[in-house]
Parts: structure tokens; C-alpha cells; sequence
């Protein structure tokens, strides 16, 4: 047997591992740094598009689980306009609201306050007037829950894009905020919308001719808006026995 040096040794397993290498090379082809890169590369995912109605649906479930929400609605049609700011808290069972008039020949505002114990009044304006018993104009606030929210329910969307979503809502629930027992419509129809979805805030957009319509009314044009948005982690609070009139 022969008997190799220890340096003879380390060349000839030197020269084998050469040898298996060039072959697993010849076997397996060459491989560059760029067909690594190739290989590893991965596709670019697409990005999922939301639908639209499931945007809007999000934006409405978000509001109704907040504390508070306050609207703001501003009507404008056949030459008049009305201003109505409304807080709600628990579950639209509490509310705080003032509506103005605005335009010459114009009646007085008011403010009301209802809660499941209580329906208030007072004049809007200045001096702190007291607080009396609410009356019939403000009749349409003295239910269980407050009729904006089956507005904010009834939201459908059908299409758009990014902030701006179009689709309908519930003619009947834009008449209940009304509390005008002279229009009515059938519980079936809607009418179009747009939905302002920025921020964390929700604004409907409706025409008034479309909803006279839909009332079977005399057609009018105009526009209404409701704007939403959370409102802090408190809503309306009762008025104190000092402030309610003798």
C-alpha cells in the first residue's frame, strides 16, 4: 500500500473536492448573482379594492359605536333655509338641538332638549332664556331614539371612489327628520346620494326635489346636508332646576 506525505495528502483531497465542485457545476448550470435574484423574485401584491358600500358601512358603524355624534344639517330649498345643530349620546336617546331660520320673514329659533324623562324648549338667541315644557313644533324629538340615526342607517353606496361615494337613502327616514306629518312616502323608496367619507366625519347629500318627489309633493328644488361626526366622550347634559322657567 503506498503511504502518502501529509502534504501530498492535503493536495490530492484538495484536487477531489475541485473536481466535485466542477461537476456539480457542469451538472447543475451556472448560476450568476442576477439569475439568483431572478429566482428569488417575488410578485408585487395587488392591492385589495374595497368596495364601496362596505366603506360606507364602516364609516356608519363607527359612528353609531362613539359616545356622542353631533350633526350638523343645513336645508335649502324654495327660497328659505334652516339651520340644525343636534348633539346625541346614549344611543340617540339623550339629545340637544337648536334650529334657525335663516332668510327675511323668517320665525323665531329654538332649542330643545329631550332624554327619555324629559321634553324642553326655550327660545334660540341670547340672554339664557329659561327652559319650559316642549311643545308641538318640537314634537319630532320626542321619540325613543332620534331620527337621524335611521337616516345614518338607511345609507346605501353603489359606487365611487376614494373620499366621494354615491348611492341612496331612505326617503322615509329624511322625512321623519322633518316631523311633518303632510309628507309621507312609502317605506320602499329612496332617494340619490352622495357620501363624504374624510376624515372621520360622514356627509349625505341629497337633492330636496328628488325627495318631494318621492313624498308626492309639488317639486322644489334645493339641497340637503347632514354632516357627521364623533363628538368627544360626553354628550348633552339636562338642564338644572335653576334654569327651568317658574
Amino acid at each position: 500500500m503506498t503511504v502518502f506525505g501529509p502534504g501530498l495528502r492535503a493536495a490530492v483531497v484538495a484536487l477531489a473536492c475541485g473536481m466535485a465542485l466542477g461537476l456539480a457545476g457542469c451538472s447543475m448550470g451556472s448560476h450568476t448573482p442576477d439569475a439568483d435574484t431572478a429566482e428569488t423574485a417575488l410578485p408585487t401584491p395587488t392591492p385589495r379594492v374595497v368596495p364601496p358600500d362596505q366603506v360606507l358601512r364602516h364609516r356608519v358603524d363607527a359612528l353609531l359605536a362613539v359616545p356622542a355624534v353631533s350633526v350638523d344639517e343645513d336645508l335649502q330649498t324654495g327660497g328659505t333655509e334652516v339651520e340644525v345643530r343636534l348633539t346625541w349620546s346614549t344611543h340617540g336617546s339623550v339629545v340637544d338641538a337648536s334650529s334657525l331660520p335663516i332668510g327675511y320673514g323668517s320665525g323665531p329659533g329654538y332649542e330643545v332638549f329631550r332624554s327619555p324623562g324629559a321634553l324642553l324648549q326655550r327660545p334660540a338667541g341670547t340672554g339664557n332664556p329659561c327652559w319650559s315644557a316642549g311643545g308641538d313644533h318640537v314634537a319630532r324629538f320626542d321619540q325613543r331614539v332620534v331620527q337621524e340615526i335611521a337616516v345614518l342607517r338607511s345609507a346605501r353606496a353603489t359606487g365611487g371612489d376614494g373620499d366621494l361615494l354615491k348611492g341612496t337613502v331612505s326617503a322615509q327616514a329624511l322625512l321623519g327628520v322633518l316631523g311633518s306629518a303632510q309628507l309621507a312616502a312609502p317605506a320602499s323608496a329612496r332617494v340619490p346620494a352622495t357620501f363624504g367619507t374624510s376624515g372621520d366625519e360622514l356627509e349625505i347629500t341629497t337633492g330636496w326635489g328628488a325627495l318631494a318627489k318621492a313624498a308626492g309633493a309639488k317639486a322644489q328644488s334645493g339641497t340637503w346636508l347632514l354632516r357627521f361626526r364623533p363628538f368627544g366622550t360626553t354628550g348633552p347634559r339636562a338642564p338644572g332646576a335653576d334654569m327651568m322657567c317658574p
